[in-house]
């Protein structure tokens, strides 16, 4: 069917505009038109994931770092790494600090002493009204019963009563013989606030919070009680403070599991922000600490305390990396030791009945402390209590934590969790390599074969630099695309020998730092000479070195450029926290709560939540909120001023210039003084004297015996020998 023609211009209507004048108009579809996509399925595309996001102040901290000024720190790897990246807008204000909101939660009415006065003074006013209050109320009673009585009531040092670090005072009077009630200075922990224990006597408050202030510190009970003598305090008693630190360790240990549990939903909260499913397996980084050797206790002293092990799980998803997992390994008890004691002072056929009481020890005598693969297995199975999945862990080279926590997830989803190495540890291993490789006499020039060896250890470092640069410039570069960034690694392990002998031919073409346009110049503060001198093996050697950090493998086990600096930091903290030297046994799963608890909120917001725990909030017109808030903000501006590039490269040019000023004869341990005797001066060499030959000075006459030479550093002996 042809279409129909359009009338021509002129027989228009005059009163419609000019139109273009066309033979033929577009068809339509009719009435038994076939479509020439019947049958044909349409794709669906699914929505995209919203570029842009507005979150609150709180979840932008954990998302992105900034600078003092808050401009965004870019990380370039890390943005080369990325499937997608969602741009976060300006955060949300939040009405008050974290602090404050913190103490606003963790703080009730029912904690207020007095409504109007709780509004305008703090805790520490309060006690000194409420000791006003106690004295007035005193002499009210003293003048009702004596009213003849014109003394005034006094404090009785006698009579006083000490709680700790509170008392509890009585009012006398010294003409009539009055005495009041004991009157408490000081309130008193309910035994349903946080304490888990309901027998004995309530916990005074100042008591409690000493516990707060010492689980994050290497203080103990002994070095406590000489600080409070020092300055003239009320000296507590020792019992008594250590009952009370168990009472804190074991409700510290119940609040850091609900605080990682919380942690763990922000996890996932932020998964969801970043366009990923909130149940998708995170990235993290594991260690572990040890508190003494490893090596079977040789030389210990039967006092000595057992070892003990402390693992952590730190998670990499965020920006600033949190703690969700933590298991503490403790082979002593000190009811064990006791009972065991008491044992062997038991008469022979006399049997004595073991007592019940609640074992800090989780591992027998005979086990391995060091078993990382059973701290991996215990960190698993407290990660999926919390329905978090992992698909890659970072350790060490020598971790078999990996192993553990790959079993319990290969249980739970299916699908093993993949090891990951930090390129920190494997730069280390590079230098270690090549301190122990076998090498040629010409490879490191030298006269002396220390001089020779301070070149190697020199050129260890400098090897460790090069191929950390080679692999972040290839990063950036080829980003995720693995196959073309292995062809060009293997092209860099053919160019670095080259470059080190002093030729540049495979430089331009194969290097990603070294080309025409820019050499790569050695540092002087790592290989002090120009060249190096490998023959054929020595090239061999150092192939087989570099595929320790730009192999395959090695690419395959760093291709997300994590590093372990969480988990350092946190055994940074708990060294802080346990020092080797002390000695915690019951209190220990408190203390590394603890540790794990600051780490996690930073110190300031950790007191607010662990005195909250305890059951002593703080007010929130305490001065105290205000102090804290200024240590917040204190450590958030230290933390963002070391993240800026320029002070990173501050650091950097420090470090070099004190490499350089690194004088040879300080490396080499010699030391010249006025006093001691120079190194380059040759010493007279004294003859040593067989044994049994010693002609001892009982046995000379008066004027005989040996002279001391002025310029030899022994004596020589000037008399004759004689024979019989």
């Amino acid at each position: 069917m042809k279409p129909q023609q359009v009338k021509s211009q002129k027989h228009a209507s005059p009163a419609m505009g000019r139109k273009k004048f066309s033979k033929e108009r577009p068809t339509v579809f009719k009435k038994g038109y076939t479509p020439h996509n019947k049958g044909m399925k349409i794709r669906h595309v699914t929505p995209a994931t919203p570029v842009y996001r507005r979150v609150s102040e709180d979840n932008f901290e954990l998302l992105q770092d900034t600078d003092r000024r808050g401009n965004l720190l870019i990380r370039p790897k890390k943005v080369a790494l990325e499937k997608r990246r969602v741009m976060l807008l300006r955060p949300k204000k939040e009405p008050c600090s974290k602090i404050a909101r913190a103490v606003a939660r963790g703080y009730t009415r029912d904690d207020a002493r007095d409504d109007n006065l709780d509004d305008l003074v703090g805790y520490r006013i309060w006690l000194a009204r409420d000791a006003v209050k106690a004295c007035t109320k005193a002499q009210r009673d003293h003048d009702q019963e004596h009213p003849t009585c014109k003394a005034l009531v006094r404090l009785s040092a006698k009579l006083e009563r000490k709680v700790g670090l509170a008392t509890s005072e009585t009012f006398v009077c010294d003409k009539c013989k009055y005495k009041s009630k004991g009157k408490k200075f000081y309130d008193e922990i309910d035994k349903d606030a946080g304490q888990g224990c309901r027998r004995g006597r309530k916990v005074a408050v100042p008591n409690m919070a000493v516990q707060v202030a010492l689980a994050n510190s290497s203080i103990g009970v002994a070095a406590f009680r000489q600080f409070a003598a020092a300055m003239d305090l009320p000296v507590p008693v020792s019992s008594q403070m250590r009952k009370n630190a168990r009472k804190y360790s074991d409700l510290m240990v119940r609040e850091n599991e609900r605080d990682m549990k919380a942690w763990s939903e922000k996890v996932k909260e932020m998964n969801s922000i970043l366009g990923n499913a909130p149940d998708s397996p995170i990235k993290g980084e594991a260690d572990s600490r040890y508190k003494s050797a490893l090596y079977a206790g040789l030389g210990k002293k039967p006092g000595q305390p057992s070892p003990h092990a402390h693992s952590t799980f730190c998670e990499g998803v965020t920006a600033r990396r949190l703690i969700l997992a933590h298991f503490l390994a403790q082979k002593q008890c000190s009811t064990c030791q006791r009972q065991q004691l008491r044992r062997k002072r038991v008469r022979p056929g006399r049997v004595q009945k073991a007592k019940k009481h609640k074992c800090t020890a989780n591992l027998k005598q005979h086990d391995v402390i060091g078993n990382e693969e059973l701290a991996g297995r215990e960190i698993g199975k407290k990660l999926l209590a919390n329905k978090v999945l992992v698909s890659h862990i970072l350790t060490d080279g020598d971790s078999h934590f990996a192993k553990g926590l790959s079993e319990v997830m290969m249980e739970a989803r299916g699908k093993r969790t993949k090891p990951l190495r930090d390129f920190v540890h494997m730069g280390r291993s590079v230098a270690k390599a090549v301190r122990h490789g076998t090498w040629s006499k010409e490879m490191f020039p030298g006269n002396t074969a220390a001089r020779r060896n301070k070149i190697k250890s020199r050129f260890a470092e400098e090897l460790r630099v090069r191929l950390n640069a080679e692999h972040d410039s290839a990063v950036l570069k080829f980003g995720k695309r693995r196959q073309k960034m292995e062809a060009a690694m293997e092209d860099v392990m053919d160019a670095i020998p080259s470059c080190y002998m002093g030729t540049h031919d495979f430089c331009s073409t194969h290097s990603m730092v070294c080309n025409a346009r820019r050499r790569w110049k050695t540092d002087r503060r790592y290989l002090p000479v120009k060249c190096l001198h490998p023959n054929s093996s020595d090239i061999k050697e150092l192939r087989r070195i570099m595929e320790k950090r730009l192999g395959k493998k090695a690419l395959e086990s760093t291709r997300y450029c994590m590093d372990s600096n969480k988990a350092e930091s946190v055994n940074r903290q708990s060294s802080k926290n346990v020092p080797k030297s002390g000695n915690w046994i019951e209190t220990l799963p408190g203390r590394f709560s603890t540790t794990v608890h600051s780490s996690n909120n930073g110190p300031a917001l950790s007191i607010v939540k662990r005195r909250a725990a305890a059951g002593i909030p703080l007010s929130p017109m305490s001065p105290t909120v205000k102090a804290l808030e200024s240590m917040e903000r204190d450590r958030l501006y230290r933390r963002k001023y070391r993240n800026e590039p320029e002070c990173k490269q501050r650091a950097l040019a420090n470090r070099i210039h004190g490499f350089k000023t690194y004088d040879e004869l300080q490396e080499m341990g010699t030391y010249k003084s006025g006093n001691v005797p120079s190194a380059e001066k040759k010493r007279k060499v004294v003859t040593k004297v067989p044994r049994g030959k010693e002609d001892h000075t009982y046995n000379r006459m008066e004027g005989e015996g040996p002279t001391l030479d002025s310029d030899s550093p022994g004596w020589t002996d000037t008399s004759g020998d004689e024979t019989d």
